[in-house]
């Protein structure tokens, strides 16, 4: 039998390794969503404030940063609910509970929306002011093909994403099958093998 390690004196007295302070052990076997909740949202929300004291220690104008912030969060909406609608579809990310067509047939009109409604403002505010005489009308006929082409592209994505998923499960299921069912070789040599010990 191996011989059982001993400790040494140090380390049985607590002096073997220094202790590690408290912010290293803190992190210590921490995933991603505990270093997430102790430091990641923190600095966010720092930054966060950070930001919103700029302009005010500045003395900036506040109403048209306020508007300026609008304008923003209008121009990115419809990217976010574009990439949402496709990573709702995806399904390597909801394997789980994948999107159901009905649920694509309510979500879908939602992205339209975002698309045309920020398509509008932004030929308005660029095209339609480098032409004389173009207004809103002009500016939504200029977003409603722009907003047909992004609803299109999503719909062929999730198509092909649904394809891809569905030709690869297939090939994993054949697969799966192929290795629990045995082999014609192996099926072929059994009897012989047992014929042999019968003739010895």
């Amino acid at each position: 039998a191996a011989p059982a390690a001993t400790a040494s004196p140090d380390a049985a007295a607590g002096f073997g390794s220094p202790p590690q302070p408290r912010s290293a052990r803190k992190w210590v076997g921490a995933t991603a969503s505990d270093r997430w909740q102790h430091g990641g949202r923190g600095a966010m929300m720092s930054a966060v404030v950070l930001l919103a004291l700029i302009p005010t220690l500045a003395r900036l104008p506040t109403i048209g940063i306020i508007m300026f912030a609008q304008v923003v969060n209008g121009l990115l909406l419809p990217c976010v609910a574009a990439l949402l609608f496709a990573c709702v579809n995806d399904a390597r990310l909801m394997s789980a509970a994948p999107q159901s067509t009905w649920g694509n047939a309510r979500a879908l009109p939602c992205v339209g929306i975002c698309c045309f409604l920020a398509f509008t403002v932004l030929s308005k505010q660029t095209v339609c002011r480098l032409v004389p005489g173009w207004g809103g009308r002009q500016a939504m006929a200029i977003a409603l093909p722009c907003t047909l082409g992004v609803v299109t592209g999503l719909c062929l994505l999730v198509r092909s994403s649904r394809k891809m998923t569905a030709s690869a499960r297939v090939a994993a299921d054949a697969a799966a099958r192929r290795g629990a069912e045995p082999s014609a070789e192996l099926t072929i040599a059994r009897p012989r093998a047992a014929n042999a010990d019968l003739s010895v």
